[in-house]
């Protein structure tokens, strides 16, 4: 989604060339949009009764949807971390 996006976008002259190019960046734009979009349609699973939880954090997923919230934004925060920490 990322790379497809960033190219798409320096091919149609939104963004500079090398945007098309850089396969790190795009990358994090595309993981950036995955998590966008699961923030977006939360509230929406939860009232129709999904709920997706990865096994790897917990067995079972919190029962408050403000603490699901919250996991969701420093899942997002840490990410970004990370991908700060690999350019230096």
């Amino acid at each position: 989604m990322g790379i497809g996006l960033s190219q798409l976008f320096s091919a149609s002259d939104l963004e500079v060339k090398e945007v098309g190019k850089d396969t790190e960046l795009a990358n994090s734009m595309g993981l950036f949009l995955q998590k966008t979009n699961i923030i977006r349609d939360y509230l929406e699973d939860i009232t129709e009764g999904r709920v997706f939880w990865p096994k790897t954090v917990s067995l079972t997923p919190p029962t408050s949807s403000a603490i699901l919230t919250v996991w969701l934004i420093l899942s997002l925060l840490h990410t970004r971390v990370q991908n700060k920490k690999k350019q230096f």
